[in-house]
């Protein structure tokens, strides 16, 4: 890589605003280092220039030995200001489906939690996708989900589909039971007059009109 690209890349890497979220000001820095193909090893000394505020003080906090190693830094940072890793397993465990939600959207919420706190760690995609799986299968209803357990999808997106199926249904089903049942056409009655002077009256059923 020459100068110029690293110079590049430098200058579209704006420093930290103080409020700015310092797990998303990391993600970028990081895009913007893999793309500028920066060497890891440059990394902390990149970063920290255009640090402010308690991320700053996080980095000034560590041995002037371990400040120069990014993953140092980033550990620093986020236990101080962020999110940890410990922080997005709490979020992960936590995610239900709440009363009015859509499970597609729920879908989401898991897999980046999850991504935060496991892919640090260089998890296997096929077992994020079994561990985002089975906990999007354990936040929605318990009927919701023995129903997707029971036709046992392969994947998420599969997940999603049968759940949104499932709810669809009971939506439908709650709304039909609430209105009632449909009430049976009134009854006219129509006098039949017996012989004689006083005549008894009597009533027979007649169909309706």
């Amino acid at each position: 890589m020459d100068r110029a690209e690293a110079a590049g890349g430098m200058s579209a890497m704006k420093r930290m605003v103080e409020g700015e979220d310092p797990q998303t000001f990391l993600d970028v820095f990081e895009a913007t280092a893999t793309s500028c193909r920066w060497p890891e090893e440059e990394w902390g000394a990149k970063l920290l220039p255009l640090l402010v505020g308690e991320a700053q003080r996080a980095a000034v906090s560590l041995p002037a030995s371990a400040r120069m190693q990014y993953a140092n830094l980033r550990c620093a940072i986020l236990d101080r200001v962020g999110r940890s890793p410990e922080d997005h397993r709490r979020k992960f465990r936590a995610m239900m489906l709440g009363p009015g939600d859509r499970p597609f959207v729920l879908a989401f919420q898991p897999r980046d939690a999850a991504t935060r706190w496991l892919q640090p760690n260089g998890l296997d995609p096929k077992m994020l996708e079994a561990i985002v799986l089975e906990r999007f299968v354990e936040a929605i209803p318990a009927r919701t989900s023995a129903w997707v357990r029971y036709h046992s999808p392969p994947d998420v997106k599969a997940a999603v589909k049968l759940a949104e199926e499932h709810l669809a249904v009971q939506r439908e089903t709650t709304t039909k039971t609430a209105k009632g049942p449909t009430p049976a056409p009134r009854r006219r009655l129509a006098p039949l007059w017996g012989g004689g002077g006083g005549g008894r009256v009597s009533a027979v059923a007649t169909k309706p009109a």
